[in-house]
């Protein structure tokens, strides 16, 4: 399994591409903290806390350099790695540690430990200390449904001023089924699409619903991680509609995963986000 370091601004470490050269680690173990009660066998507040995790890295330059170019290898490549890490310690933001099957694990690399830098050879090693406050490997994978063209003219839908991430140019109906393979209910992000009126979507029968009307260059977003409702309008404002949400069912129950059914009445679009968490990474991409 490889990994690779992404900072808060975007900046990328490979640990699998010279110079820097993933040694060891314990970034797959994990563990639950629970409580017991003695004598009643009682496992209960079964939870995630921080965890701290290490990784060894190595910093060792093309060996086809000349032994004053690799010493100039080295520490330039020391330089950039510590500067793409510390930014996020600084900043008091996480950046992210991702495995190679598309899973990352929100981190902040707080100390370093180094060897053989006092010698007069071109590589060093460090040790980083990796704490996770979520302590979490998190995936999102995201699906657009789109507006059925029975539902109106296809056209009334294609040329938004607004610049959306979203093609609606497809034709979709009101029914739809997403298959994901989890094992746990997954927080999401759902974004509505205007034009809409008290956007209304069914997903395995439950109901998430705000009322309200989007206009063609507005979007809805319902977010179940922070329990937020918010209307985005044309002009970059941002409005919060969580006293509009529907109460009847709570818009922030986290999906069940398996053959996901989704219903809607087919005269808007939107992004599906879903969360995917796990105590490892996946092995494999699939």
């Amino acid at each position: 399994m490889n990994f690779y370091y992404i900072n808060s601004k975007g900046e990328r470490v490979n640990f699998y591409e010279e110079p820097y050269l993933f040694q060891s680690g314990d970034l797959l173990d994990y563990s639950w903290s629970y409580d017991s009660e003695s004598g009643f066998n009682l496992i209960s507040n079964v939870r995630k806390e921080p965890k701290e995790r290490k990784v060894s890295i190595g910093i060792i330059p093309d060996t086809r350099l000349s032994y004053e170019e690799r010493k100039a290898a080295a520490k330039s490549a020391a330089d950039r790695l510590f500067d793409v890490i510390e930014y996020d310690v600084l900043n008091n933001v996480d950046g992210s540690l991702f495995a190679d099957s598309g899973f990352y694990l929100p981190c902040r690399l707080m100390s370093s430990s180094k060897s053989n830098w006092e010698s007069d050879l071109p590589f060093i090693f460090e040790e980083f200390s990796v704490v996770s406050a979520k302590n979490s490997w998190i995936r999102e994978v995201s699906k657009s449904f789109y507006p059925s063209a029975a539902s109106g003219s296809a056209s009334e839908y294609l040329d938004y001023d607004f610049n959306y991430n979203f093609d609606y140019s497809a034709a979709a109906v009101g029914v739809e089924r997403w298959n994901i393979q989890h094992i746990a209910p997954m927080p999401f992000k759902l974004t509505v699409y205007g034009p809409a009126v008290q956007p209304r979507i069914s997903i395995n029968g439950h109901i998430y619903q705000v009322f309200t009307s989007l206009a063609a260059d507005e979007y809805l977003v319902i977010d179940s991680l922070g329990n937020t409702v918010d209307k985005h309008m044309a002009n970059g404002a941002q409005l919060s509609m969580y006293d509009l949400r529907g109460k009847s069912e709570s818009t922030f129950v986290p999906i069940e995963p398996g053959n996901i059914a989704l219903q809607w009445d087919g005269t808007f679009g939107f992004d599906l986000e879903l969360r995917i968490e796990r105590s490892e990474p996946k092995w494999s991409s699939s």
